[in-house]
């Protein structure tokens, strides 16, 4: 039986002049399935999948209007009507199986590859996005009238196409956000300043794709660039106020970030190290601000009851799930037809996805390996005229996988782990603070294995003869590998993964005094950065276990807040002492705060103070008290 809430979140639901079987929709994510930028059959077969899956919208990545914008062959494009067929391609399977599909098209802006074009990127300003990047164009008039142009001439083809709707981006720090945005708008002419000719480009655009066609369109927001100087909530409500009221907008699509060398580009596609719906708030003040405008949720969220507490508590209209449906296209459909404990969970762990992408690799799932093969995999099903017998050895991951793989296939399976539990080097990984959710990997897995009715044998060692005489015709050696351990020579005693692990989850040893002062037993060292948190370092949550069981700390000097600003202020400053300036440090780091001493750089005299030791002088009624000593055992 389904709840309430997960029932109407699977109820139809209107969006323009269309009919969604329900209010679940597969946001646009780039999966670099395209070749010399247009889409294939292993694309359509990707998105019929998760149509098959029973979604009601699926959203395309974003579709290229100009070649200045390619960056890559792998990714999508509309650049001539030669690309309307493999586009009719793709809306077909989609259709084929009750799904409608919106078309996102977009202009990459700064931080498209001029490579591919041999051209400098395009932009509002010579703004690079990130610290070594290359330096945009300014775009000109000519350039303006080209892209509008563009947008309009892919609007047209992607509605010829067969497309049932259209998403403009304006976010995500692409083109129309760089016009918008005073972080990287610094033009002095008709499009930069004020907020009204921030703007122009966005409303030019949307007048051209209106007057191309007759689809519904949809626009996609960042919420917040979470970049200073940048647009933040209040300015992007101001900005969908101003576009609604002249345009006939079908839905806003609420995400956040800005494509920039920070912090931003992390939250866009949040990992483990974030919460459940982190920013969900962003979606509910638009629906606050706009209760007749259809808001679309995204980012982390995970299941489906997950995203069914955003449509209950109205703070959004639809709801986004991305890597889930990479994870499981049949999570809908699972959960319709009372299915949902067999779900496949997204670990949010971002490796196979969006690592991928950012190494312009086609995108696959660590849970899912038919990404991008759907086809392949599809025909692999068939039942076999005269199953085989199949060993697996092994239970973690892969030997799951295999076990189920082959059980599925039509074989019978045995699968044998020596421990007393399933899981294999997962059980050691989800120990560590912040790596929880990886567990959810062998969960499903095993779950999995024992509903295909794998034979399952625990704390049972496989022997050489026992293979030789169990009849089997194939064998599995999963068996997983050893962590290696090298040790430092003169330096602290080294600890292998397992090892490391042992000593967080041991309780803390209980001190005891001593008479004498002892020599600190070392347990190795801990390399983290000073001021991560879990959304910085994965080991960052480590290093308060690690410091009571007395394990050195080697901190990194934190990264600066904004990658771009290099500048260093060398001023006097009384915080400073009587030289004075910031000379190591970020300009935003507070004041007070000293580095330790570098002969090479500090050459101003040094004295002894308070006990603590060679240092470079403070200021005068500054220095401050010396930390009391840890401890002894």
């Amino acid at each position: 039986m389904l709840d309430e809430k997960l029932r109407q979140l699977l109820m139809p639901v209107r969006l323009a002049s269309l009919t969604l079987r329900n209010r679940v929709f597969v946001p646009g994510h780039t999966t670099n399935f395209g070749l010399h930028n247009e889409p294939t059959a292993r694309l359509a077969a990707y998105h019929a999948e998760r149509a098959r899956g029973g979604v009601g919208l699926i959203i395309t990545e974003a579709i290229r209007v100009h070649p200045t914008s390619a960056g890559r062959s792998i990714s999508l494009g509309s650049f001539t009507d030669a690309s309307i067929p493999a586009y009719q391609r793709v809306t077909r399977a989609v259709h084929e199986h009750g799904a409608v599909i919106f078309a996102q098209i977009m202009h990459a802006g700064r931080q498209a590859n001029g490579d591919a074009t041999r051209t400098a990127a395009w932009s509002s300003s010579p703004v690079a996005w990130a610290t070594g990047a290359h330096v945009p164009h300014a775009m000109g008039r000519r350039d303006i009238t080209t892209v509008v142009d563009a947008f309009a001439a892919a609007a047209r083809r992607m509605q010829r196409a067969g497309f049932d709707g259209l998403e403009i981006h304006a976010g995500h720090g692409h083109l129309l956000q760089q016009f918008l945005s005073p972080h990287t708008n610094h033009r002095d002419d008709d499009y930069g300043g004020s907020l009204a000719n921030r703007m122009r480009l966005t409303r030019e655009v949307l007048d051209a794709v209106y007057a191309a066609g007759d689809l519904p369109v949809g626009l996609r927001v960042s919420a917040d660039e979470f970049l200073p100087g940048g647009l933040d909530p209040d300015a992007v409500v101001e900005i969908v106020a101003q576009l609604r009221a002249d345009y006939p907008l079908a839905y806003v699509h609420v995400s956040h970030s800005a494509y920039h060398g920070s912090w931003s580009l992390a939250t866009q596609m949040a990992d483990m190290s974030f919460g459940h719906a982190p920013f969900r708030h962003h979606a509910a003040r638009f629906s606050r601000e706009f209760p007749d405008l259809p808001v679309l949720a995204v980012c982390r969220l995970d299941s489906l009851p997950e995203a069914a507490e955003l449509v209950a508590a109205g703070e959004a209209d639809l709801v986004g799930l991305a890597r889930p449906h990479i994870a499981d296209p049949y999570l809908v459909r699972k959960a319709a037809e009372g299915r949902q404990h067999q779900t496949r969970a997204c670990l949010a762990c971002n490796q196979g996805c969006i690592a991928r992408v950012e190494a312009s690799l086609p995108i696959t799932c660590v849970v899912n390996p038919e990404v991008g093969a759907e086809r392949e995999w599809r025909s692999a099903w068939r039942q076999p005229t005269s199953p085989r017998r199949v060993l697996v050895v092994g239970g973690g991951p892969a030997g799951l996988a295999a076990a189920t793989a082959a059980r599925r296939a039509g074989h019978r399976v045995t699968l044998a782990e020596a421990a007393d539990d399933l899981g294999g080097q997962v059980r050691v990984a989800v120990r560590v603070p912040g790596r929880e959710r990886l567990g959810l990997l062998t969960r499903d897995l095993a779950a999995e294995a024992r509903a295909a009715d794998v034979e399952i044998l625990l704390g049972h060692w496989v022997t050489a003869a026992e293979v030789r005489d169990g009849d089997y015709h194939d064998v599995v050696l999963a068996t997983g590998s050893r962590p290696a351990r090298r040790d430092l020579p003169g330096g602290p005693p080294v600890l292998d993964l397992r090892q490391a692990v042992d000593v967080l989850d041991a309780p803390h040893p209980p001190h005891r005094r001593v008479r004498r002062p002892r020599r600190r037993r070392h347990l190795g060292g801990v390399l983290g950065r000073r001021g991560a948190g879990p959304a910085g370092s994965p080991g960052a949550p480590c290093l308060p276990d690690g410091e009571r069981r007395r394990a050195d700390h080697h901190l990194l000097p934190p990264r600066p807040a904004d990658p771009l600003r290099r500048t260093r202020d060398r001023r006097p400053s009384a915080a400073h002492g009587r030289r004075g300036g910031r000379r190591h440090g970020h300009p935003d780091r507070p004041a007070g705060r000293r580095r330790p001493p570098r002969r090479r750089r500090h050459r101003h005299r040094r004295r002894r103070c308070a006990g603590r030791g060679r240092h470079p002088v403070p200021p005068p009624g500054r220095c401050p008290p010396r930390a009391p000593d840890p401890p002894r055992r």
